[in-house]
């Protein structure tokens, strides 16, 4: 019974995780909440991602490589995450 519940869940899982561009990835168009904190969380959540998607750094072709090796030898890093 476990065996089949993995292999089960393997097959669902693989589904979202063979593209990033499945529709399941997308997100919820936040404009539509009315609750105000939410909203403006997200506003500052957009305003520091326009940064980040500006920033020089972007540009290296090895950011990738620079950015996984930085957090593969820190495993304090992992275990601060709750």
């Amino acid at each position: 019974m476990r065996k089949e519940s993995i292999k089960w869940a393997e097959k669902e899982l693989t589904k979202y995780t063979n593209s990033w561009v499945d529709p399941a990835w997308d997100e919820v168009d936040w404009q539509r909440l009315k609750e105000l904190q939410v909203r403006e969380i997200m506003e500052k959540r957009q305003a520091q991602a326009d940064i980040v998607q500006s920033a020089h750094c972007l540009q290296c072709p090895d950011f990738v490589k620079h950015v996984s090796s930085y957090y593969l030898f820190r495993p304090k890093f992992y275990a601060n995450i709750k």
